[in-house]
């Protein structure tokens, strides 16, 4: 801010990153628009929008499916110390007896452990059928081959919002035994013709050509806050943070690349209706569950 005269903060999904930044950012009276929940204080806050799902949203998917598609009525948490795992960790407790649920086995990882066979030990040992991750990256590969190795033979597991090329890894190791929250952008021929399909298409034709191999996931929310911010300053005609604050509060619903954005001056966490539904791998490809 002070070298290069930054006058918006547009940020990725690491929540303790942007925690650390967002004092200053505020105090600059800047806009934040954040891949990430929302930093901890009010005043922080002011100056802060969301483009990630709260995380009950995954928490419901999940604990739905479970209920209405499967025997499963125990089961296991494995989080990671990230204030998004932690909240979304203490959700899932919260919310497990309103699916029916119980969970009988609350175990943590650290993000480079090799192995996680023996929190996964302890949650079958606790009659848990299904293992419900919350973490992103390599970690859910590895429990998928823990749970194959311990020869649970049929365990759950439920990944986390996350790379496809993750997805694609513990799918190839687990098959139809492991699910995961798939928004639309990962598998978009669910969706049909009109403003969400079009909105989604004008992205993944500009990132399919630059990136064919990569998955589209974070990139379609990267998209989506810079589409947000250049809405923000054209309806702000300015460039002032308050300015630009105060235009994106009172945006009208925005329908981007991932979901629909809608913020208020009270809501900064701009997706309001679930965006997902349960994905797995079927011949090595990212499918809807039907």
């Amino acid at each position: 801010m002070s070298n290069d005269g930054a006058q918006i903060f547009d940020s990725g999904c690491v929540s303790a990153g942007n925690f650390a930044a967002a004092g200053p950012v505020a105090r600059a009276q800047i806009p934040m628009m954040l891949c990430s929940i929302l930093p901890p204080r009010p005043e922080e806050q002011k100056w802060a929008f969301s483009v990630l799902p709260p995380p009950r949203f995954e928490v419901e998917i999940r604990y739905k499916y479970l209920k209405e598609k499967t025997d499963v009525r125990k089961v296991g948490l494995l989080s990671d110390p990230t204030p998004y795992g932690q909240l979304m960790k203490d959700l899932a407790v919260k919310m497990a007896a309103d699916f029916g649920l119980e969970v009988v086995a609350n175990e943590s990882y650290k993000q480079d452990d090799a192995d996680l066979s023996v929190q996964i030990g302890r949650i079958n040992g606790a009659g848990a059928g299904a293992v419900v991750k919350i973490g992103q990256g390599g970690s859910t590969v590895t429990a998928a081959k823990n749970i194959k190795q311990l020869g649970l033979d049929k365990m759950i597991l439920m990944g986390t919002l996350d790379d496809g090329n993750v997805f694609l890894q513990a799918g190839a190791v687990l098959g139809d035994r492991f699910f995961f929250p798939s928004p639309d952008v990962q598998v978009p021929e669910r969706v049909p013709a009109g403003p969400a399909r079009d909105a989604m298409n004008e992205f993944l034709t500009l990132w399919r050509a630059k990136y064919p191999d990569r998955d589209p996931n974070a990139g379609a929310r990267a998209w989506d806050s810079m589409m947000l911010i250049a809405k923000g300053v054209e309806a702000a005609k300015s460039v002032d943070g308050p300015a630009v604050r105060e235009a994106i509060e009172h945006l009208p619903t925005y329908q981007g690349a991932f979901t629909s954005y809608s913020f208020s001056p009270e809501q900064h966490v701009g997706i309001i209706k679930n965006p997902y539904a349960i994905g797995h791998v079927v011949n090595a490809k990212l499918a809807a569950v039907e």
